[in-house]
């Protein structure tokens, strides 16, 4: 059991109550809206904002494209998703609602 199911597990008990955040895409907008998401669901998860930027939003949404900032940007990457892997359910259209029709673009040129 990783330590952020402990956490909502002894919040619960302690009388706060588990909370529920259902949303759009937080994680394709920015990461400071994951942050305050999961603030508010999971109070303490992702630590404080100030560390959670420097720790990840910084690295992650930054355009510097460098080789010495690719594997320190994969490292954080994959210590966020396995943060938040028991928490975010990701589906896609397919996944959820077949019935909808194809995606139509419509493409108008101007000059």
């Amino acid at each position: 059991v990783s330590l952020a199911v402990k956490h909502v597990a002894n919040t619960a008990v302690k009388g706060n109550g588990p909370r529920v955040a259902l949303t759009g895409t937080p994680i394709e907008n920015n990461l400071g809206e994951l942050h305050s998401i999961l603030a508010f669901a999971m109070p303490g998860l992702l630590g404080p904002l100030p560390e959670f930027r420097s720790q990840f939003s910084k690295l992650l949404e930054q355009q510097d494209d460098s080789e010495d900032l690719q594997e320190l940007r994969t490292a954080a990457k994959e210590r966020l998703q396995f943060i938040l892997k028991p928490f975010v359910l990701r589906r896609t259209k397919d996944q959820v609602a077949d019935d909808l029709p194809k995606k139509l673009e419509i493409v108008h040129k101007v000059q």
